[in-house]
């Protein structure tokens, strides 16, 4: 007999219910997420002003590029002469480094550099005097004791001969002849003697020593020399203790403060900016392309530059040159999808400044490069020096063209 499964009403009543609302719930979900409209932009986007356009970040900046100031070794700060805003000639003091320790090494630099001078002198004396050996006045005495020598000899020689010729040895005392002997032999030595000391006299100095003295004098040389380096070393450092602007132009940043110490590098291994300067009074755009629109890129392409977030301010530029290298993308925009790991190509271009409001360096900028052939009218351009105010009242009764309100989505981004 067949038996059947039959469901507790309780239990079959509960499961129609949650069926019931997870239908239900995913309609309300699914109907408001439909129905619910997409936010509006807090600020309009900018609108491309070409329809053919390869779209880049750009940044303001000086037109001889900002100039990144930093000391030549680490120290503590002692005074900031400048501030952000001010504008310095070339040679102007921006900061200065304590420079006691340096003051102390130049001190006891000093003292050696004077006793290596000294020795030095006693060492060119001495050679001097051996290349002037011998002395004038050195080899008369010589000679008169040769003389002397010589005189005294031969008296002693005549003695001795007088004593030996005596025909009866008997009346020679022959204690007192073999004393005579000796004196002849002792004189004889003191005359060989006198005559070496005159030969040695004039031949002036020994080579050995010389070359002794030469080597001498190359050392204290060099001793001297090497004291005086680093000498002129700390007297450069100590120059280099106050930092000068290497060039004129306004003070971008200021990075220290007195009392800081500040490095030659950072923890990350770039180096250190305490100073940023810059010619602020010609401006220019560098224009970052991603390398998968590098290729796209021409010489002498217009551009038009929007400030970012502020697409009502724009302004034309001209183009002025293209740095051929590629380098990692360094100028974020902050944008949620976009890639830090790319290379780039950075074109730069001029601009005159734009009338109805101000840009300053480090601005972001948003660029468009025209692909074809046309050029912003004339029209467009003199829009672009209009206030936004002054464009508002200009526009009032004019259509809207969508023309350049859909960008293609090939050259998107």
């Amino acid at each position: 007999m067949n038996k059947r499964f039959i469901i507790p009403f309780p239990f079959s009543k509960t499961i129609v219910l949650a069926v019931i609302g997870l239908i239900t719930t995913a309609y309300f979900i699914t109907h408001q997420t439909l129905s619910q409209p997409e936010p509006e932009p807090i600020r309009p986007p900018a609108v491309r002003p070409f329809n053919n356009a390869v779209a880049g970040t750009g940044m303001i900046e000086p037109a001889n590029e900002a100039v990144a100031v930093s000391p030549n070794f680490s120290g503590k700060v002692t005074k900031v002469f400048v501030k952000e805003g001010d504008f310095v000639q070339a040679g102007t003091p921006l900061f200065a480094l304590d420079s006691a320790v340096l003051q102390a090494q130049l001190t006891t630099l000093t003292a050696q550099a004077v006793a290596a001078r000294s020795r030095l002198a006693a060492a060119q004396a001495r050679m001097a005097k051996l290349q002037h050996q011998p002395r004038s006045e050195d080899i008369p005495p010589l000679q008169a004791k040769v003389s002397a020598l010589q005189a005294s000899l031969q008296k002693e020689l005549s003695t001795l001969e007088r004593l030996e010729g005596v025909e009866d040895s008997r009346a020679v005392n022959q204690n007192e002849l073999t004393r005579q002997r000796l004196t002849v032999q002792e004189m004889e030595a003191n005359v060989t003697q006198a005559r070496a000391e005159l030969e040695k006299a004039l031949a002036g100095a020994w080579k050995y020593d010389v070359d002794e003295a030469k080597q001498g004098v190359a050392e204290a040389t060099a001793t001297l020399a090497a004291s005086q380096s680093q000498q002129k070393e700390l007297q450069v450092q100590l120059a280099q203790s106050v930092v000068k602007a290497p060039k004129a132009g306004e003070v971008l940043q200021v990075n220290i403060r007195a009392g800081e110490t500040v490095q030659l590098m950072k923890a990350s291994g770039e180096s250190s900016t305490a100073i940023l300067l810059g010619d602020t009074k010609t401006l220019q755009v560098r224009v970052d392309i991603d390398e998968v629109l590098a290729s796209e890129v021409k010489p002498n392409m217009p551009a038009v530059a929007f400030i970012k977030g502020a697409s009502q301010y724009k302004f034309p530029l001209q183009f002025l040159r293209v740095e051929p290298h590629m380098i990692p993308k360094k100028n974020l925009t902050g944008a949620t999808a976009e890639r830090n790991d790319v290379r780039v190509l950075q074109l730069i271009y001029t601009f005159t400044p734009p009338k109805g409001f101000n840009v300053y360096t480090g601005q972001q900028l948003e660029v468009y490069l025209n692909k074809g052939t046309a050029t912003p009218t004339l029209a467009e351009e003199a829009n672009t020096m209009q206030t936004p105010e002054e464009r508002a009242v200009s526009n009032l009764g004019e259509p809207q063209s969508d023309t350049n309100t859909q960008p293609s989505s090939k050259n998107e981004g």
